[in-house]
């Protein structure tokens, strides 16, 4: 298979996005694919997950900090990601940064990582020009919504409804709103990997891995 690029993006803090990125990058690892995860971030909070792990059950991806890179950080990751089958870009929370720009210039797909609320859409809303842009100049690039901590009530349905109706393309897969994703944190783990984790987590993880594999038309062997 060719070397994939995945970009996990939104410019509004809070919608669990490392967490997302840190437990599809296990998911992605149990199936035997080898996975990079570049922080992007300032907070590091990807290269922080991986240093909880213990020395003998290390979490099963490499991760690297090139937020400095800053607009340059294509050219870094482009040095470095034909070593693995998959690279994941958490990305800053920030629209300001020139980082997530970069970051999609060299991504097979773009994963905007939201909530299902009303100000989040709003942020959502900001952000989509800059995938449009990329997505002008280079047809191949995929970009989705994806519902991260999902409760249902009035305010998710009416979210759900606004992106639909805005022509927003979205994931089939939405990530609900369980401890169960951040508690793979402290653990330096990730749900698949972890013991009497609710069933609906561990379900909701594979759904992405797999709907993500058959986005960029990758057999799953």
């Amino acid at each position: 298979m060719r070397e994939k690029i995945i970009s996990l993006t939104n410019q509004k803090g809070g919608p669990g996005k490392s967490t997302v990125t840190m437990n599809l990058a296990g998911a992605l690892a149990m199936d035997g694919f080898k996975i990079l995860v570049v922080n992007a971030d300032k907070q590091a909070t990807a290269v922080k997950w991986s240093s909880h792990a213990p020395d003998d059950e290390p979490f099963p991806a490499v991760c690297v900090n090139l937020y400095h890179a800053g607009a340059k950080i294509h050219r870094e990751i482009e040095k470095i990601y034909k070593d693995f089958d998959f690279t994941l870009i958490d990305c800053p929370p920030n629209l300001e940064s020139v980082v997530p720009a970069s970051a999609v210039v060299v991504s097979d797909l773009v994963l905007m990582v939201t909530r299902p609320t009303m100000t989040d859409f709003d942020s959502l809303t900001d952000f989509l020009p800059l995938v449009q842009r990329a997505q002008a100049s280079r047809e191949s690039l995929i970009a989705k919504v994806l519902i991260n901590q999902f409760k249902r009530c009035a305010m998710s349905e009416l979210t759900l409804r606004t992106i639909k109706d805005n022509a927003i393309e979205m994931m089939t897969t939405t990530i609900g709103d369980r401890t169960a994703f951040t508690e793979a944190d402290p653990l330096g783990s990730h749900v698949l990997a972890m013991k009497g984790v609710a069933p609906a987590a561990k379900r909701e993880i594979k759904e992405l891995r797999e709907e993500i594999l058959e986005l960029l038309e990758i057999e799953n062997e």
